[in-house]
């Protein structure tokens, strides 16, 4: 048995997420262990949540004593023979667990395994892997982790032994106490070693403790310390290895305040700083920053007889290492500098530090020319008297929207006249910041509330845009960044032709992630086809860490061609799709479907989120000459999560009517590392659809990765009907080999229909529990093999396939451990199958006859409702 250590301390808004990917993983033998450390908000509430649906969930409460004492009390009441640690707010990726059991289950004399993750939590760094570890894995010694303080990430799986030899975590350390158990059990020769294939999300919060530059820095530093004497004997390089590293991290320390105290326009304090990394023999260009700081921002010399003790402390004490001898302060903070006047204007300080700086051999390094760059803004801010202020920036109706976003700067509101349309293609240009994005909106009171979802009945007031041609009315500029577009409408393209809105570009010409435009919101919009000549495209999302939310995008349709309302494949994620009205013909959403010209690139990190997907049934008369396809596809994705949408109407038109498509495809030949991987669909309703799922494991006919990875539980689907729908109505179908494909406590009402799975091909690591579902024609089967057993010891070896009503079965036909009520029986546990209420009667067995203590079926509690601005 695994136990899950998960310390939490005000983690409500992420804990569920991160349980549910505990749950959701296809090593079974675990147990999780949540030490709530006196947090205040609702994370009591949703750990006891989880705690009464899963057994193998258990809670404790005590009072905040730091996320060292919370992993000490789980290890105390751990049961497993391995511990595994996960923080409260970040999340593994299915096979986390079993990837890391057999890797020790392997090498019995590794002690700790420790797993590579991927970045989230909306920064710069999103969809990178956080450690920087080659494609092989590594043993990590004691002086790797002295080298590289994060060599050994949390988390990480390790032997009950570890724990019983060198103790549990530190309690006296609030950071770092990871850092000191690793070098710990690297000094007693524990065997370390890496796995580096990136199997889960490390969430970058501002508010975590690592945040604190400045704390860490003195935590590592603490650590390092006590490192002299983990060992009885520490060899000589191991302590030239730790003298080494406490050099390096005062620099930093330095470096880290200086940035601080410039940026805070505390001049005197930093231009101290500088001096010290240039006394440290970190470079001339430090000197140069110290001297280009002019005495008319700094004030006196700073001395240690004259200075105010607020300013001696600040100079000594915020960088940690920055003069820890009194008696420097005068004869650093005083150094001479040049005089400037107080008219003196920024360029003068500036050209001196440059002479310095265009001396050959000065620059060093790519830190020193962009410390230098910020230095200059920060200077040049304080010689200007003031920071630069946002300005709002109206553009009335017949106006030059074009010249107002050229000239918009970070903070700028530009708001446009409400009802007016504005003719052009426009393009968002790239001198915009992310910290401060550039506003696009209507002027005046908003149609809609923050938060709330656009309807098309409340665009009436909104200022449109259009295109005068078939390309995009609104585009992006290579690197463009920094954008928020909201209440606005946008009409369809003239013949309906090209895409309404393009983010990035998905031709040849974006070849490299720099040229990524990236930190843009789409948000309240009205995005809408011509319902005569219909849209090729409504948003083409080919661009980075992009949020498209509380819209509505309606009437996207074509003839003789594939149509999306959002579609994306040469852009690399981070992708947010929250809370929108989401209508299309061909795919609704679509991720792939062409090459991308970024080599080995991959869209990831995407979350679907409370989306009402659709096809409206009008496009279904007779007489629609729109082609009709499928209500979601991805072809070229990984590390996706689609949760608490409604998927609704999909027929069989122009494909076989199944709605979610996970088909790997190299589209054009281009693209052998297409995959699909990493897939959560968790608490949806898919409902009046022919078909459910169907999962390609590899493209048949050009080379590609497999799909793998892909867990669907606690859905609804609901009208599941192929007569009705003119498909076939499988709740699933797999062809070609896919692999790790996990069904767990889903919920299918079946009408007609042909049965629950069909496959063609072998398909490994098939996971089928929980669910409840009708047999249909037949059940499970396989190409050219009888249904049931036969189909499943030939096409799916060592199945899962257990704890399942499947109503209206043989028993005889599939393994044991299931039941097969009639299809009556079956409808009678619920509380008003004929009405939608699917759920469980109070009294029906199957409350508490999952293989995990929870009812059959999908919890409900959580499931997603049709929103109120569904269209009929």
């Amino acid at each position: 048995m695994v136990s899950v250590i998960t310390p939490a301390y005000n983690v409500g808004r992420y804990l569920a997420a991160c349980l549910d990917s505990v749950l959701a993983q296809t090593f079974p033998d675990f147990e999780v262990l949540v030490v709530d450390d006196g947090s205040v908000d609702d994370t009591a509430d949703v750990l006891r949540a989880y705690a009464a649906q899963d057994s193998r969930v258990r809670g404790f409460r005590g009072p905040n004593r730091g996320v060292s004492h919370a992993r000490n009390v789980a290890m105390t009441q751990a049961r497993g023979r391995y511990f595994a640690l996960l923080d409260a707010d970040d999340r593994w990726a299915p096979t986390w667990l079993e990837a890391m059991v057999q890797r020790l289950e392997r090498e019995p004399d590794v002690a700790i395994v420790t797993g590579n993750a991927v970045n989230d939590g909306g920064g710069a760094l999103d969809g990178r892997p956080v450690r920087p570890w080659p494609a092989e894995p590594r043993t990590l010694r004691f002086l790797d982790l002295v080298t590289h303080e994060d060599s050994v990430f949390i988390m990480a799986l390790f032997r009950r032994a570890v724990y019983e030899r060198i103790g549990g975590f530190n309690e006296r350390l609030y950071r770092s106490e990871d850092y000191d158990f690793w070098l710990r059990a690297a000094a007693a020769d524990l065997r370390i070693v890496t796995h580096p294939e990136p199997l889960g999300w490390y969430r970058r919060r501002p508010d975590s403790a690592s945040a604190d530059q400045a704390a860490m820095f003195a935590s590592i530093k603490d650590v390092l310390v006590r490192a002299r004497s983990f060992r009885h004997t520490p060899r000589a390089d191991e302590l030239a290895a730790i003298d080494r590293k406490l050099d390096q991290l005062a620099s930093e320390s330095l470096l880290h305040s200086a940035k601080r105290a410039l940026l805070r326009r505390r001049y005197s304090e930093a231009r101290c700083h500088f001096w010290e990394l240039y006394r440290r023999g970190k470079g001339l260009p430090y000197a140069a920053m110290a001297l280009a700081l002019p005495r008319s921002l700094c004030g006196p010399p700073i001395t240690h007889d004259s200075a105010p003790a607020r300013d001696r402390r600040r100079c000594v004490e915020a960088g940690s290492a920055c003069l820890p001898e009194r008696q420097r302060v005068s004869a650093l903070c005083g150094a001479a500098v040049w005089p400037v006047r107080p008219r003196q204007k920024r360029s003068a300080a500036a050209s001196r530090a440059r002479i310095l700086l265009r001396r050959p051999g000065v620059i060093s390094s790519a830190r020193v020319v962009n410390l230098f760059a910020w230095f200059l803004v920060a200077v040049g801010a304080a010689f200007a008297g003031q920071t630069s202020k946002a300005n709002t920036v109206t553009v009335p109706a017949g106006g030059d929207l074009q010249a107002a976003l050229d000239g918009a700067r970070p903070g700028d509101v530009i708001s446009l006249e409400p009802g007016a349309t504005f003719v052009g293609n426009f393009v968002l240009r790239t001198q915009a910041g992310t910290d401060r994005p550039v506003v696009v909106r209507t002027a005046g009171a908003e149609a809609v509330a923050f938060g709330q979802r656009m309807t098309p009945e409340r665009a009436d007031t909104l200022a449109r845009l259009r295109s005068p041609n078939s390309m995009p009315v609104l585009s992006t500029a290579p690197g463009a960044r920094g954008w928020r577009i909201e209440l606005l409408a946008f009409d369809a393209n003239r013949g309906g032709a090209g895409d309404i809105i393009a983010l990035g570009d998905g031709s040849s010409a974006q070849r490299s992630l720099a040229s990524v435009p990236s930190d843009i919101t789409l948000d309240r919009l009205y995005v809408h086809g011509d319902t005569r000549e219909g849209q090729k495209r409504a948003i083409a999302l080919n661009a980075a860490r992009v949020v498209i939310s509380n819209s509505s995008i309606v009437d996207i349709a074509a003839v003789g061609q594939d149509s999306q309302a959002i579609a994306g494949w040469n852009g690399p994620g981070r992708y947010t799709i929250e809370n929108n009205t989401i209508e299309a013909a061909g795919e609704n959403i679509l991720f792939g479907g062409a090459d991308p010209s970024i080599p080995q690139l991959t869209p990831e990190d995407i979350v679907i989120r409370r989306n009402h997907i659709a096809k409206p049934l009008a496009w279904r008369q007779p007489g629609t000459r729109w082609q009709v396809k499928n209500l979601l596809e991805l072809k070229n994705a990984r590390a996706v999560r689609i949760e608490e949408n409604v998927f609704e109407h999909n027929w069989a038109q122009a494909q076989s009517g199944y709605s979610i498509l996970l088909t790997v495809r190299n589209q054009d030949g281009g693209c052998p590392w297409c995959e699909v991987r990493d897939v959560q669909f968790v608490r949806n309703t898919v409902r009046d659809v022919a078909a459910a799922f169907q999962i390609l494991g590899t493209d048949y006919l050009k080379p590609s990765r497999q799909t793998t990875g892909v867990v669907i539980k606690d859905n609804v689907i609901a009208g599941l009907d192929g007569p009705a729908w003119g498909g076939d109505g499988y709740l699933l179908q797999m062809t070609d080999g896919p692999r790790d494909v996990v069904l767990d406590h889903n919920t299918v009402i079946q009408g007609r229909s042909s049965g629950i799975a069909k496959v063609d091909g072998r398909v490994d690591g098939f996971v089928f529990t929980n669910n409840l579902v009708a047999h249909g024609a037949y059940g499970i089967i396989a190409s050219a093999r009888a249904p049931g057993n036969d189909s499943i010891r030939n096409n799916l070896p060592g199945a899962r396939i257990v704890g399942n009503v499947i109503a209206g079965g043989n028993p005889a036909w599939y393994p044991s451990g299931n039941l097969f009520p009639s299809v009556d029986e079956f409808r009678a546990q619920f509380v008003d199958a004929a009405a939608g209420d699917f759920r469980l009667q109070p009294q029906s067995p199957w409350t508490k006859q999952g293989t995990d203590g929870r009812p059959l079926g999908a919890d409900l509690r959580a499931q997603a409702r049709n929103p109120a601005s569904a269209r009929p």
